[in-house]
């Protein structure tokens, strides 16, 4: 409305060029930290990467954790299970020592790092709720750690985040947010009344599954993930994966792309999409 544009890091108003400006929020691609390649991070947290270049005042982090141990898709597969025992990815604090290694290193300066609420982060949930240790000895220790802590804070009639708890005590900095279930974080408040960026994508209206269509009618503009399928629908913006783009369990044709939401500090957005090592001409 005040006729500037915002690109990137660079801002036109009338005549004048202002360079290497700070964007308000970087919304990843769901992070899946560990099924993130090398060359992924280093174009987004790298030098001249993405991070480094745009500066952003938040960055959010969607489906940070991904064990290998909790994953639905082949928990109960024993050829699955198997082939990660052979490549050394089932053991579950390894996987979390990884998550906490990307969330040290992917750390900006004076940049807030929040970690969504997610369905991928909450298998360690389902996985506490419905898995034997017995039949998983090399998880067993770390399995009945967790259970007994979940059990404690019901005792307590305390509210305890395990996937919290279980990133932090595998090192990642202390300074990390974890937002919980329905907690709201709005960024570029006085903008037309703000971005949401408190939900993951995963959780509906009403218990419905989330839908962006939905979520474009909620009278909030939003930031989501999720779908690994970077788009727009009017207000409601979804971001794509930063992780693989080939999972295992991901077959046929496939609209995943490694995109990411950019905010600017007039509430503006743009979306970058990764492609042949490049974000940016």
């Amino acid at each position: 409305s005040d006729g500037s544009i915002y690109d990137l890091d660079i801002k036109f108003q009338g005549k004048k060029v202002r360079k290497k400006q700070r964007v308000e929020a970087v919304n990843w691609g769901d992070v899946h930290a560990t099924h993130l390649e090398d060359e992924m991070f280093c174009m987004l947290w790298g030098q001249d990467g993405i991070g480094q270049t745009l500066r952003p005042k938040y960055q959010f982090m969607h489906d940070l954790v991904d064990i290998h141990a909790c994953n639905h898709h082949g928990r109960n597969n024993p050829h699955i299970k198997f082939a990660n025992w052979v490549k050394g990815n089932s053991g579950a604090e390894n996987d979390l020592k990884e998550t906490a290694t990307v969330l040290e290193e992917s750390a900006l300066p004076r940049c807030e790092t929040v970690v969504v609420n997610s369905n991928h982060d909450n298998w360690i949930k389902k996985w506490l709720a419905e898995a034997d240790y017995r039949q998983d000895p090399e998880n067993a220790l770390f399995f009945l750690e967790a259970q007994l802590e979940v059990y404690r804070a019901i005792a307590a009639g305390k509210k305890f985040d395990v996937v919290e708890w279980s990133v932090k005590r595998a090192g990642c900095p202390s300074d990390i947010t974890f937002l919980q279930e329905d907690q709201s974080f709005i960024i570029c408040p006085k903008e037309n009344g703000g971005i949401e960026c408190g939900g993951h994508g995963h959780l509906g209206i009403n218990g419905a599954k989330g839908s962006p269509k939905a979520f474009s009618r909620s009278g909030r503009r939003t930031n989501t993930g999720h779908t690994h399928s970077a788009g727009i629908w009017d207000g409601s913006w979804v971001a794509g994966v930063s992780g693989a783009l080939d999972m295992g369990y991901n077959k046929g044709l496939s609209s995943w792309s490694h995109s990411h939401i950019i905010t600017h500090q007039n509430g503006k957005r743009q979306i970058i999409t990764c492609w042949q090592n490049q974000w940016r001409a």
